[in-house]
């Protein structure tokens, strides 16, 4: 499957499962613009905008005791990747950074302790 990032303006690829591939087949069958996964409400020609998405959750997560967005979500999966592989590198990977800081901002890492933790490291 091939995405192309708004943000970053990057295609992406990756692979997916047959089941889910034949569910967006089905999802996207009558749909006007069948590559785009998630139409505005407004124009079905346009993708759904990030700050659309943004509002939508702080919406249906109203009144509940945490805050949550699909950025949280986002960083969760930082730290599960973290945990799983206990590599900073692959955790950029699958973030997709091209640059390890943000990686590290996305794992509450400040560089600063890193820089000093290996050279003291160097000293022994």
């Amino acid at each position: 499957m091939t995405i192309y990032e708004t943000k970053s303006r990057r295609e992406r690829k990756f692979k997916i499962s047959d089941e889910l591939y034949q569910d967006l087949k089905k999802y996207t069958k009558y749909k006007k613009h069948a590559s785009i996964l998630f139409c505005s409400a407004r124009n079905s020609a346009l993708p759904v905008h990030r700050s659309t998405i943004h509002r939508r959750i702080k919406k249906s997560l109203r009144g509940l005791k945490f805050n949550a967005s699909a950025h949280s979500a986002r960083k969760l999966y930082a730290h599960n990747v973290f945990a799983e592989t206990h590599s900073l590198k692959k955790v950029q990977e699958a973030m997709h950074h091209r640059n390890l800081l943000p990686t590290l901002a996305y794992l509450d890492i400040n560089p600063d302790e890193i820089m000093l933790r290996f050279s003291n490291e160097e000293q022994l």
